[in-house]
């Protein structure tokens, strides 16, 4: 684990990047954390505006615990893809987010971003809903924004905002696929008693 300037990090983190669409973080005062690319995690340390960085290699498949706030129920998971990889080639697999999940028991509501939909369910209804569509959708305890082909963006009662963003690659392509990532504002809305690898507040101090 590493500590650099938080702006710096960003910047550096996608210069490389060559992907369809990236999400634009707002501009100061505002703090994020984040979880994109092969996964790399940025963690926003507002009180000494900077930043935590750091990598986790884990194979496809896995699912990873992002946030868990047991005050309002809601617990953010992330499952990981690998590039497309040959029987013989040998080489580390590059793993990314190929779904999402946000769910609430509070409010029973769950929220499941792959890279071909987006599904909400809301008690017993559900709805799905293609990275084609153009919508907004609010109801009781949340708000979902949907940009086409762009991004997700999920705006919970107590101030929480989370952005999902879709990189597309062409579907030919022979190494790498479509893949996920994860912006979280306004972190401070959720409960001190929150863990997971972008929620927990103790490594901040």
């Amino acid at each position: 684990m590493w500590k650099q300037s938080f702006y710096f990090v960003f910047l550096f983190f996608y210069a490389g990047k060559q992907q369809v669409s990236s999400y634009q973080p707002p501009s100061a005062p505002y703090y994020y954390s984040s979880v994109d690319g092969d996964p790399h995690f940025i963690i926003a340390v507002p009180q000494k505006q900077d930043a935590l960085c750091f990598n986790i290699n884990e194979e496809p498949g896995v699912v990873l615990n992002l946030i868990r706030d047991p005050v309002t129920g809601m617990t953010i998971n992330g499952q990981l893809i690998g590039d497309k990889k040959s029987i013989n080639d040998v080489r580390p697999q590059n793993t990314y987010f190929g779904k999402l999940g946000i769910i609430t028991m509070n409010r029973n509501v769950r929220l499941e971003i792959t890279t071909q939909n987006i599904i909400l369910q809301n008690g017993i209804k559900r709805r799905v809903f293609s990275w084609l569509d153009e919508i907004a959708l609010q109801q009781p305890g949340l708000t979902l924004i949907i940009k086409r082909k762009r991004s997700v963006e999920v705006s919970m009662d107590n101030g929480a905002t989370f952005v999902v963003v879709l990189h597309q690659v062409w579907k030919k392509h022979p190494l790498h696929r479509s893949f996920l990532g994860f912006y979280m504002a306004d972190s401070h809305r959720l409960s001190e008693q929150t863990h997971g690898l972008l929620g927990n507040k103790k490594i901040l101090f």
